[in-house]
C-alpha cells in the first residue's frame, strides 16, 4: 500500500488473492498422462538408473569436472541436455570423450540408453 505523499517507484508488490482453496494457482496444473509415465509393452523400462544433466553453454566446465571424477562403472546411463546450435556441428562429444573413459554418444532416433555411457 502506498503511503500518502510518497511517489510510486513503479514496482508494487501484487496482492495475493484469497480463494477458498489454499495453494492453488490460477495456472492450470499439468499432469502426465498414464501413457507417458509407464513404459509401453514394446519398450521395457531400463533396469538401471538414468541420470539427466541439464547445462547451458557456460556449464561445460562443471560437466567435464563431473565426468572426470565419475568411475566408468557406475551402472548408470548419463544424458546431458545442453543448448546446441542446430546450424553448426558440435564438438561436445569429442570434448567430453577426452575427460571420461565412458563411451560418449550423440543421441539419435531409436537409440537405446545403456549403462556406463554418456549421451548428448
Amino acid at each position: 500500500m502506498k503511503k500518502p505523499g510518497k511517489k510510486s517507484r513503479g514496482k508494487e508488490t501484487p496482492r495475493k488473492q484469497k480463494s477458498g482453496a489454499r495453494g492453488r494457482s490460477s495456472q492450470p496444473r499439468v499432469e502426465k498422462s498414464p501413457a507417458s509415465t509407464e513404459p509401453s509393452p514394446e519398450t521395457p523400462a531400463p533396469a538401471f538408473p538414468i541420470v539427466g544433466i541439464g547445462a547451458s553453454a557456460g556449464g561445460l566446465e562443471a560437466v567435464t569436472h563431473l565426468l572426470e571424477h565419475l568411475p566408468a562403472d557406475t551402472g548408470m546411463g548419463f544424458v546431458l541436455v545442453q543448448h546446441l546450435d542446430p546450424d553448426h556441428e558440435s564438438a561436445l562429444a569429442q570434448i567430453l570423450a577426452r575427460v571420461t573413459s565412458m563411451p560418449v554418444r550423440e543421441v539419435a532416433n531409436d537409440l537405446r540408453i545403456a549403462p556406463n555411457h554418456v549421451y548428448i
